[in-house]
């Protein structure tokens, strides 16, 4: 035996590869081999104890292994323990880098197991790391670069197994990465790959019980395939899942990783049972994650999971409740934020945290909620462009914000509300409440539009309410958001195009009444569409639709009678039949819109509509009255359209013709110098038939705009 043979047999590596670098050229190619051991055996030797304790200041030692490992290659270029030895180190390379140079250290890796594959067909352990390197590169790629990256990894990893049919590891490791590309790239597959990666796990644990890393993806694989079941299903995959966690616990105790999974699998067992045990079980959740805080402080990825558990916990909430869960949730997201900054899915579930939080909070608060929404919203996109979820939930965030807005500020929101749903909508179509929430963004963009643009928008929002319809047929929500806004395009419409849509309305809200037949808002709402449409039609038809209106908003007083708005509903829809009726009717019905009012005002007294209504009401009782009772009706009549007017309703077309009526030109004279729009409310006093006494009493005004025709 050679003196280098002796000295490796002794464990003095060091002193062989000496030994063997002082040979002459002939000598080290008779002791090649002897050469070659040395050198993997000293690399193999540093490379156990350095790989497991790996961190960026290793780097020089990292690199001593690297430069063994080549130097084994140097000698026999195509041996497979050199190729596979130098493969290890470029992957741990990998690890203390970062951005490119980490995938340029992959990628030399991955060449270097093929090499070793292409050397030794029959080495598992270099099919083995040949797929774990392509999965590695498949986190860190995009597009059809990560597409190949999965399937070379798939490749490996399968060859693997033929070649090691019981290594628990490849078992394991092929697991994680079926779970991979379900997670990157599973389209209508992904259940089906997580299935095969249920049984791999399942495998790997007959072949080497209680691994903690393979337990650890079971479970994880486990919480992912309940999310495809329901019911009692569910409950199966995620109490299994618990198990595992829980022998996780006793083999690793006070482990941070573990206690946050556990925590999650808890959350969302709770919600497969009844409402006590939930309760119970939240709060063991809750406990879970306080506990995995406790033992690994500011651990970004409790954090995150903390708060959205605590979000989702919050919408089976009302009230101070609600509001501090989701307090403590956005504190938690702010947390993880903070100890990992610009991550895409963090600043999702922020921003859908903040505009649950908003939703609840008034005033500057509210809109400080809504606009912090938006940026979270914002910045996730930028992080990660086209992910659905987060443009829906920035769309959403952006309607609440265009609700509490005016003028083009408000158009402004709704438009760009409408673009993320938009986008949404093209990168994962036909989801219910995307059209739904998309046809509402529409509604409110149509309502703050006026003319043939509202008119558009308005059967826009109605094309997204039909199709949330076919996605979920028999839905109240849709059905009672398809009336609304069918309403709203009769009232933007034209003569009898008005008709078609009342009629739609009607049907909408009676198919929802058929779904729900005891709601109190879905009744007035019926009621006020078949006044509307009672409006438009002539005498045969509209006695019975104000007969069926008046029935209907009743028995939503009757369910709910403090409701001011459902009475001044029964106000106007008596008021409305009063103006199409003749004098005997006329003043029955006059008497029924004024008590309904009376009441209106009584319920809710800054209810500016029903001070407007009213006061058109008492004026309109006034041409049915005496001479004597006239002026005071007419006195009664201008105090509630003041009123309504202090309580922002305009009211000055009627205010100024009331004054007229009451022979008092100077008031006249001064309401309408206080308004800015003067012309147009002249031409309004016209179309309204106050021609006569409102040319002699503002003729300064008609001579400047211009005197109607006499036709």
């Amino acid at each position: 035996m050679s003196q280098i043979s002796e000295w490796i047999d002794e464990g003095r590596y060091v002193d062989a590869i000496a030994a063997f670098e002082s040979l002459s050229e002939n000598e080290r190619a008779a002791a090649l081999d002897d050469g070659l051991c040395a050198y993997l055996k000293l690399a193999k030797t540093l490379a156990k104890d350095l790989y497991p304790r790996l961190t960026a200041v290793d780097s020089v030692e990292l690199s001593r292994v690297h430069d063994l490992f080549a130097k084994a290659c140097e000698l026999k270029p195509a041996d497979p323990g050199a190729l596979e030895g130098l493969a290890g180190a470029y992957s741990h390379l990998a690890r203390i880098a970062t951005g490119q140079d980490a995938l340029g250290w992959l990628h030399a890796a991955m060449e270097h197991y093929r090499r070793a594959m292409d050397a030794a067909p029959n080495q598992a352990a270099a099919a083995f790391g040949y797929g774990t390197t392509w999965l590695r590169i498949a986190r860190a790629s995009e597009g059809e670069a990560r597409d190949e990256a999965l399937t070379e990894c798939r490749r490996g990893l399968e060859l693997a197994i033929q070649l090691r049919p019981n290594d628990a590891n490849v078992f394991s490791n092929l697991g994680l990465a079926l779970m991979e590309i379900a997670r990157l790239d599973g389209g209508n597959g992904k259940r089906d790959l997580i299935e095969m990666s249920l049984r791999l796990y399942e495998r790997a644990d007959e072949a080497k019980p209680d691994s903690f890393g393979n337990l650890m993806n079971w479970a994880i694989a486990l919480r992912e395939r309940a999310k495809f079941t329901d019911g009692p299903d569910q409950a199966v995959y995620l109490q299994k899942a618990s198990e595992i966690y829980e022998t996780l616990d006793r083999t690793r105790p006070q482990d941070g990783a573990t206690l946050s999974g556990w925590a999650l699998v808890l959350s969302d067992l709770s919600k497969c049972l009844p409402d006590e045990e939930r309760r119970i079980m939240e709060e063991r959740t809750i406990e879970k994650f306080a506990e995995a805080d406790a033992v690994q402080p500011e651990r970004w990825q409790t954090l995150n999971n903390w708060g959205g558990t605590l979000q989702t916990l919050s919408r089976r909430q009302v009230g101070e409740e609600r509001i501090a869960t989701l307090r403590v949730a956005s504190e938690r997201f702010e947390q993880s934020d903070r100890l990992n900054p610009n991550h895409a899915q963090t600043l999702y579930f922020w921003g859908q945290t903040l505009d649950d939080l908003g939703r609840i909070l008034t005033g500057e608060e509210q809109l400080d909620c809504f606009r912090l929404a938006d940026q979270k919203c914002a910045a996730s996109d930028r992080l990660a462009p086209d992910n659905e979820d987060n443009l829906f939930c920035w769309g959403t965030v952006l309607d609440d914000l265009g609700k509490r807005q005016d003028g083009d500020e408000k158009i402004r929101y709704l438009k760009s509300a409408c673009e993320k749903f938009a986008q949404a909508d093209r990168l994962r179509p036909d989801q219910w409440p995307t059209q739904l929430n998309w046809g509402l963004a529409l509604d409110r963009l149509g309502t703050a539009s006026n003319g043939a643009k509202a008119a558009a928008t308005f059967r826009e929002a109605a094309s997204k309410f039909m199709s949330a319809d076919r996605l979920r047929p028999k839905d109240v929500k849709t059905h009672r958001s398809w009336g609304l806004v069918l309403r709203k395009l009769g009232s933007v419409s034209l003569g009898e195009a008005r008709q078609g849509p009342y009629r739609l309305s009607v049907a909408k809200y009676e198919e929802a009444e058929a779904l729900r037949p005891n709601d109190h808002d879905l009744l007035a709402n019926l009621g006020h569409s078949l006044r509307c449409l009672a409006e438009c039609l002539k005498k045969p038809e509209r006695g019975d639709l104000y007969r069926r209106a008046q029935e209907k908003i009743e028995a939503a007083i009757a369910l709910a009678p403090e409701i001011a708005e459902h009475h001044r509903d029964l106000g106007h829809c008596f008021y409305s039949q009063a103006m199409r009726s003749r004098s005997a009717l006329r003043r029955q019905c006059l008497l029924s819109a004024e008590a309904a009012f009376q009441r209106t005002i009584e319920l809710d007294d800054r209810d500016g509509h029903a001070y407007y209504l009213y006061g058109r009401a008492l004026r309109s009782m006034a041409s049915l009255s005496t001479s004597n009772e006239r002026v005071s009706q007419l006195e009664r009549a201008l105090s509630y359209l003041q009123s309504a007017e202090l309580r922002g309703k305009d009211s000055a077309v009627q205010i100024i013709a009331v004054l007229t009526h009451l022979r008092r030109p100077d008031e006249a004279r001064r309401a309408l110098e206080h308004c800015q729009e003067q012309g147009a409310i002249l031409h309004r006093l016209i179309l309204l038939k106050e021609v006569g006494p409102v040319a002699v009493l503002l003729n300064p005004w008609l001579r400047h705009y211009g005197r109607p025709s006499k036709r």
